[in-house]
Formats: C-alpha cells, structure tokens, sequence
C-alpha cells in the first residue's frame, strides 16, 4: 500500500496482494488507520493495479465506507478496472460507493 498525499487527500494505492483473501482485515484495519489520522478526513482509493478482488474484500469495502459515513470522513474510489466494476454493479455497491475513472476525477470531485 503506498499512501500519498494531494492537497487535504490521503490516495491510497491498492493492489492485488492488498485486496487478496488473506490480508483483507490488515488492509482494513490499516485502511481506517489512515482515514483516522487524516486531518480533513478524505481518502481516496485508487484501484489503477487490482486486477482481482476476493468477496471479503467487498465487505470490507463496505465496512469501510460505513466507517467513513459514521465519522464524517469522505472516501472515493477511482480507476477500477471494467472486471472489477462489474463486480460492484452487480452486488449494486455502486450506489453507495463515490467512484470516479480517474485519479483527477477524484480529487475534483471531493
């Protein structure tokens, strides 16, 4: 995971290893680490090299984002691949979740 700042944004870089079925609940956990320590509470997560996503990390997904809804925390997601998209259409995630094409996108967006 690889944590950036633009502006007040915290971008998170995901990728597969993060997303696997062994390490979703650390990359909650360290995902709500940073949204915590984050001073204006916006985090984006950028999904450019996630070519794959266990079912547990779509729960932890939502958990996520209801974190972020319960503390007054802002969170997008950009760059899914069209796989991965289908994925979140399908479960009709996509109505809870922010989610942008590009990184650009994302930050105009917040």
């Amino acid at each position: 995971m690889q944590i950036e700042h633009a502006n007040d944004v915290q971008i998170v870089r995901l990728d597969d290893e993060l997303m696997d079925r062994d390490s979703v609940d650390s990359t909650f956990r360290a995902l709500v680490q940073v949204m915590n320590e984050s001073d204006s509470g916006k985090l984006l997560l950028e999904f450019e090299d996630v070519n794959f996503l266990a079912s547990p990390a779509l729960g932890i997904l939502i958990s996520l984002h209801q974190h972020s809804e319960q503390n007054k925390r802002h969170l997008r997601l950009c760059n899914l691949k069209s796989a991965i998209y289908d994925v979140f259409s399908v479960t009709q995630v996509t109505r809870i979740f922010n989610i942008d094409n590009s990184e650009a996108e994302a930050l105009a967006n917040f």
